[in-house]
């Protein structure tokens, strides 16, 4: 069943046997305010008594549907697009939630860029019940080619970008062959369309699973086969450069592993390679500030002076442990 509405957003969940997450987030659409949204949710078959509950849900705004058997994210979030209408829409995890201007900004960013695909914001980690810090992300509005920025290891997570509805309907939704890093495939897809706005306010939060949902290693893997097939659908001038940022993505994926090793010096290497292969890690918004902190953060694994560390994170601005 589909939403009769003439909102300006929509937002689509895709659920599975997490019945108390979901109405966390199903509360946190209810919050917004400053723009005219609708919402579907799409139950993956559940059996934990959530369809039960969701059925029980759907008005004006909000529009339900059961998958007749289990079908993954991709398979529900495509038919949540099919069952709205907006102009814009957000994907949202079932664990997950937004501020309560989350969407009226995210829109106002969308609107004020002609051919902007996507617009992203700033979000917190939700770990033990408590608020953390903000991602990475620029403190100030920025539009930009951003699938360069992905290549370089950037990927906001659902909760945090606004779509172009027809953006997504042009690349054809989500790949339903994939069930691991479905939402970094459709990104790359949409940023190759045109302009991404950033803004810097953060909108919302994801929840921390611990132990992770999916395996590091096998999330890894499953991004990185996406980057791949995606430098391959490039055309040869702009593949060349792609490769090139996969390689300085691979130095700097190595160095985040030996900073968590304790070992700066080489983690320094790493990032001075990365930045050598890659110099696009020195001049994006997205990813100098993080570049100087995990130098910073690998000069202070080789016993450098208290005193001296604290200077040097005052003087390039880094954040707070």
């Amino acid at each position: 069943m589909g939403v009769a509405s003439r909102a300006d957003v929509a937002v689509i969940i895709a659920t599975r046997n997490r019945a108390q997450l979901l109405q966390g987030a199903i509360a946190s659409i209810r919050a917004q305010v400053g723009v005219d949204w609708e919402l579907a949710v799409v139950d993956d078959h559940s059996d934990d008594g959530t369809w039960a509950w969701l059925s029980q849900q759907e008005e004006e705004t909000i529009s339900v549907a059961h998958q007749p058997r289990a079908m993954e994210r991709s398979a529900a979030r495509n038919r949540g697009m099919r069952m709205t209408t907006a102009p814009a829409i957000l994907f949202l995890d079932d664990d997950d939630g937004l501020a309560p201007d989350a969407l009226a900004r995210l829109t106002a960013a969308l609107q004020s860029e002609p051919g902007a695909v996507l617009a992203a914001g700033a979000r917190r980690e939700l770990r033990g019940g408590r608020l953390g810090r903000r991602n990475f992300h620029p403190k100030r509005v920025l539009v930009r080619d951003a699938c360069w920025d992905m290549l370089l290891g950037w990927s906001p997570g659902t909760g945090q970008v606004l779509f172009s509805r027809s953006a997504v309907e042009e690349v054809g939704g989500h790949d339903e062959g994939l069930s691991v890093a479905e939402d970094r495939d459709l990104l790359l897809r949409v940023a190759a369309l045109g302009p991404a706005v950033l803004i810097p306010d953060s909108v919302g939060w994801w929840l921390v699973h611990e132990p992770p949902t999916c395996p590091y290693e096998e999330a890894l893997a499953a991004y990185h086969a996406v980057d791949e097939r995606f430098v391959l659908s490039l055309e040869p001038e702009s593949r060349a450069r792609a490769k090139r940022l996969l390689r300085g993505q691979a130095l700097w994926r190595q160095a985040s592993l030996e900073l968590g090793a304790g070992q700066g010096l080489a983690a320094a290497g790493s990032l001075l390679g990365a930045v050598r292969e890659a110099p696009e890690y020195a001049s994006s918004p997205i990813f100098r500030r993080r570049l100087a902190y995990q130098l910073l953060l690998a000069i202070r694994r080789t016993a450098i002076p208290q005193p001296l560390w604290t200077r040097l994170r005052e003087l390039l601005g880094a954040p707070q442990a």
